[in-house]
Formats: C-alpha cells, structure tokens, sequence
C-alpha cells in the first residue's frame, strides 16, 4: 500500500509545477471510465461531477487543477492536456 502512494505522490508533484503556470486541464476519457467513484470521492474542489452510471464530467468552473483525480484513478481514465494560449 506504501508503494501505491508513493506513486500517486509522485504524480501530484510532477503536476504541481503545471499547475503553477495554468496552461493544462483534465480531461475524463469515458471510453476507459468504469465509473469507480474515487475521482469523486476524491477532487476536493467538488469538481468532478456524479452522473450516475455515466462516466463524471470535470466541472471547469471549479477544477483548480489539482491533479488528485488523476493521481488516484485507477484506470488512468484521467488525462491532461495542454490549453492554448496558457502560460
């Protein structure tokens, strides 16, 4: 168990310097989705959205971009990508 949140430490901190400059956001992929929850459960912003047993939506309005939904996913359904124009 150590190991896993060694890892998903490591995500966080490697996004922490993106956060910084704003020019990424997360993206959930509902073709890789399973509807786990822990994204959910987890986003302290109440960003990610509960849609039943559709695949949650990322609520842009209130992401701060964090990175935990992404660190904690286990299906890496959770993917960033660049915003053009950031920075």
């Amino acid at each position: 168990m150590e190991e896993f949140y060694g890892l998903m430490a490591d995500k966080v901190l490697s996004l922490e310097k993106l956060n910084r400059l704003k020019i990424h956001e997360f993206k959930i992929l509902p073709e890789i989705c399973r509807v786990c929850g822990v994204c959910i459960k987890t986003c302290p912003y109440q960003a990610v959205i509960d849609r039943g047993r559709e695949p949650p939506v990322i609520d842009r309005t209130k992401c701060d971009c964090c990175g935990l939904c992404y660190a904690v996913c286990p299906y890496n359904a959770i993917v960033f990508t660049n915003v053009s124009g950031g920075g």
